[in-house]
């Protein structure tokens, strides 16, 4: 993985087993185990600054002009695309064959993707088994996320709260991230 200085930081994980889901919340039971191979993932979310920089321009919705936001209103063939043209712009094969609105990963190739739902979990716990990755106290969270509560009702520049054990920002709250896989609740075969 190569790191884009000033615009992209990544974050290599070594894989292995972890606890998914909860069984607090109907939509993430079973918790279950996963393996997963070693991968990386951004440090923070994707930017409007690399999102431009990389594609030349962004959502007609981007009013503000601070870079250091991130890429909201963006969809999910939005992102593929991205990762595709991030992966050209560097030399590496892109991950995504797009064919009349159907995408498939090619996960061999060296390029950009999206995480599945499962490393985005791994990444977003750091190791911990806990409700939230800082620990079990709701008290906490103005700490580590923008939230409800705290966000004004607008998205806040990224990596402006703790990390987490592992340096990802940003894995609670701001926006939603896309992930490979669709979000949904998980099956007894999981």
């Amino acid at each position: 993985v190569e790191d884009i200085p000033g615009l992209l930081t990544m974050i290599e994980l070594p894989g292995g087993m972890f606890w998914m889901g909860s069984e607090e919340y109907d939509d993430e039971k079973p918790r279950h185990p996963v393996t997963l191979s070693a991968f990386a993932m951004g440090k923070f979310p994707v930017t409007r600054g690399l999102y431009r920089e990389v594609m030349g321009s962004g959502p007609d919705a981007w009013r503000e002009t601070d870079d250091t936001l991130p890429a909201n209103y963006i969809r999910w063939f939005d992102a593929v695309n991205f990762c595709n043209a991030l992966s050209t712009r560097l030399g590496l094969e892109p991950c995504y064959r797009i064919n009349e609105g159907s995408v498939t990963c090619h996960r061999e190739a060296n390029g950009y993707r999206l995480p599945t739902e499962a490393e985005w979990e791994d990444a977003a716990r750091a190791g911990t088994e806990t409700q939230y990755f800082f620990g079990d106290d709701a008290g906490r969270l103005g700490e580590y996320a923008w939230f409800g509560e705290n966000a004004d009702n607008r998205v806040h520049p990224v990596g402006k709260k703790v990390a987490n054990r592992w340096g990802f920002h940003d894995v609670l709250g701001n926006v939603w991230e896309w992930c490979w896989d669709c979000y949904g609740p998980y099956s007894d075969r999981a």
